[in-house]
């Protein structure tokens, strides 16, 4: 399943999943894949962006954060993304709809 499809408790446990990697790359020493998963956690935060897991997406933050998993400009910028409107500065037409029912 792909999480532009995937309703929102199912894109909170694919952002679980995406922490469990980052972790296990980071207890690794795997380098190399944290700093290339960085750009799809980019990519996943703004389809996290829901108030009813909010929180829970915020407090991953701040374990990357206490843990030093990530630089903290790279953490805060995840943090503004997901306290982002959904739309850029282009138009409304850019947002990108996901269907509930799929």
């Amino acid at each position: 399943m792909s999480l532009f499809v995937a309703k929102i408790p199912r894109r909170l446990h694919f952002f679980y999943l995406a922490n469990d990697v980052v972790q296990i790359c980071k207890k690794k020493n795997a380098k190399i894949f944290l700093l290339a998963f960085k750009h799809v956690l980019k990519d996943a935060v703004v389809l996290v962006r829901d108030p009813s897991i909010s929180g829970k997406i915020e407090r991953i933050f701040s374990i990357w954060e206490e843990r030093n998993t990530f630089f903290i400009d790279f953490i805060n910028e995840m943090r503004e993304l997901l306290s982002e409107y959904e739309y850029n500065s282009c138009d409304k037409d850019c947002i990108i709809h996901i269907p509930e029912e799929l």
